[in-house]
């Protein structure tokens, strides 16, 4: 006979469907016993009807009556680092939607600021002269008020904070993680990347159709030249009309 132990088998490695219908398929074997352990109170509501009938369990309520803390601090990493991810994750998607709420010109400020965190990673942000000066050469703003009224709106949406950098000089910073900041760089980059046509596609497209089709083109364009130049012949085949010649009374 085989024994198969399994601690919490309600935990979320094992709470998948298709791990519980291969444990509840081992448990129907007659050489096989699974004895296992579980944490929360409504774990037979985990299984339908063909796997708890596979199982077969025998509930035996086997209380430690230890405190909670001392099975907890085994998992508390586990439980820090899933809450992190959740909250990172969060602020992501919050992001993004503040982002599409701005205007085209905002948001090109805002990745701006990205792109200078990007650069220079030990900064302790970018002072507003300099922000300008990068928003100013490619276009997005055409005065300071403009800008400064893109920062205001950073800063109510909780995307910028301030502080002081060198020389006291107040300095913009993105609250985002690098990570957050990467994404919505590379994103953008992704976008413009797919806009982008290649310069040669339609002469590829005219090389690719074959000599039948480069033929057609010419005879078209024969004809349309034809047509452009028709009048002009006629004009120049035309001779003057001959004057009348005046009667003599």
């Amino acid at each position: 006979h085989v024994y198969i132990v399994v601690d919490s088998i309600d935990g979320a490695t094992l709470r998948s469907d298709a791990t519980q219908t291969v444990l509840s398929a081992l448990a129907a074997l007659p050489e096989v016993h699974v004895v296992a352990s579980c944490s929360h109170r409504n774990t037979a509501a985990m299984w339908d009807g063909q796997q708890a009938r596979q199982f077969n369990w025998a509930w035996v309520e086997a209380n430690t009556a230890a405190a909670y803390v001392a099975e907890a601090s085994d998992s508390i990493h586990a439980l820090l680092a899933s809450l992190q991810d959740a909250s990172e994750s969060a602020e992501g998607r919050s992001a993004q939607l503040v982002l599409t709420a701005l205007t085209d010109n905002a948001q090109k400020a805002f990745k701006e600021l990205l792109a200078h965190h990007r650069e220079n990673p030990k900064s302790l942000g970018i002072a507003f002269p300099q922000l300008f000066a990068r928003c100013k050469a490619k276009l997005i703003v055409s005065s300071e008020a403009a800008l400064k009224g893109h920062i205001t709106e950073f800063v109510d949406h909780h995307l910028v904070k301030t502080r002081r950098g060198e020389a006291g000089r107040q300095c913009y910073y993105a609250t985002l993680t690098p990570e957050l900041a990467q994404q919505i760089l590379a994103q953008d980059a992704g976008e413009l990347a797919s806009s982008a046509k290649p310069p040669q596609a339609a002469a590829a497209a005219a090389t690719t159709a074959g000599p039948a089709a480069a033929a057609c083109l010419e005879r078209q364009g024969e004809a349309a030249a034809a047509v452009e130049t028709a009048p002009k012949k006629a004009r120049k085949e035309a001779k003057p009309a001959e004057p009348i010649p005046a009667r003599r009374r």
